[in-house]
């Protein structure tokens, strides 16, 4: 039984986790393989570049594990020698609402130690290109970035929030899908954003970690901001 999974975000490492004590003993012979081009363990959000995106919700209740609603928590004072180097700023990160990338890292360090303890599982950093059912024999040729093609029994999508290239036709350089991702823009320029929520007040927040002294306006239709 060969098993992909497409996607090393929260959603997949939490279900990979949940998967292996099963795996192992429902199957004779499995092979899963998780492909992810990024960074695992981060996702969209919590791959961000920028230290001043938060999490939403408070870190006493932030959990990959449904039966350990405070293991977030734990592994942070577990692991301090882990994450202290990539985050100096010690009063931000044991606040309760701490960096996503700091949330980013516990999933990808709990998806290592998974990985550890299953022989079966590999993590290979290559993105998905096309999945084709072949119905004749009930299995998926699967196309990756870098040209390979591989057969596959199962086929996982754990994808979450994936960002959206081209989000608009023919858009200029100058336009940025997300917040999360890098943005080069000159320190004085005027910025627009689209829309005036929690994604929206995540790119202010970038562009003044940043440094940015140029305008910044936010245009929607309801023109209010979130609670928070």
């Amino acid at each position: 039984m060969r098993i992909l999974q497409i996607g090393a975000g929260p959603t997949g490492v939490s279900l990979f986790i949940r998967l292996c004590s099963q795996l192992e003993t429902q199957y004779s012979v499995v092979e899963y393989v998780i492909a992810d081009g990024r960074k695992p363990g981060s996702g969209l959000a919590f791959g961000t570049d920028y230290n001043s995106h938060l999490i939403n919700l408070p870190a006493s209740v932030m959990s990959i594990n449904p039966d350990n609603p405070l293991e977030f928590v734990e592994w942070r004072a577990k692991n301090q020698s882990f994450w202290q180097e990539v985050f100096p700023d010690e009063e931000r990160a044991w606040s309760e609402f701490p960096s996503r990338r700091l949330f980013g890292l516990y999933v990808g360090h709990q998806l290592q130690s998974a990985l550890s303890g299953a022989s079966f599982a590999e993590l290979v950093n290559v993105s998905v290109s096309c999945v084709t059912p072949i119905q004749s024999v009930g299995k998926f040729s699967v196309e990756f970035s870098n040209g390979t093609k591989e057969i596959f029994d199962k086929v996982i999508i754990c994808i979450g929030h994936a960002p959206r290239f081209p989000l608009l036709p023919n858009a200029s350089p100058k336009f940025f899908c997300s917040p999360y991702q890098t943005m080069d823009i000159p320190a004085h320029a005027t910025v627009g954003v689209i829309g005036s929520r929690l994604t929206a007040i995540d790119a202010a927040l970038a562009l003044q970690e940043k440094g940015h002294a140029g305008r910044i306006v936010m245009v929607s239709r309801t023109g209010k901001l979130p609670k928070v």
